[in-house]
């Protein structure tokens, strides 16, 4: 069952970061009114995508400290992204997506090579 939860995973991840993309090349055509919709959804498919790298990684290793990591990690790109809105709120919001994304990736493989090294 894991196996299949895991390949299953693969095309989803895949899906969830074209649909990631797509919305951030929309994201640059908007207007800056209509920009927090598709924000929301940008954190939504980060979000997910993330957890299910961490779940498929946790599936396959059973190792406890996955799950506490995946904690620690979500607080802080929540924090990240709560605190950069309010002492930067004329930054671009797209480019700290990306910036968050690209560390959640490096976190996962990191995790996936050696726990140890990536916390």
């Amino acid at each position: 069952m894991v196996n299949l939860i895991t390949e299953l995973s693969k095309y989803a991840m895949i899906l969830f970061l074209a649909l990631y993309t797509l919305v951030g090349f929309q994201l640059v055509q908007k207007p800056e009114d209509e920009k927090k919709a598709s924000l929301w959804q940008q954190n939504i498919l980060f979000f997910f995508l993330h957890f299910m790298g961490n779940l498929i990684l946790y599936l396959n290793t059973k190792n406890e400290k996955i799950v506490y990591f995946y904690g620690a990690q979500m607080i802080l790109f929540l924090i990240f992204l709560i605190l950069h809105h309010l002492i930067y709120p004329k930054s671009d919001r797209l480019l700290s997506h990306n910036l968050i994304l690209l560390l959640s990736i490096g976190l996962l493989m990191l995790s996936r090579l050696s726990f140890d090294k990536a916390a």
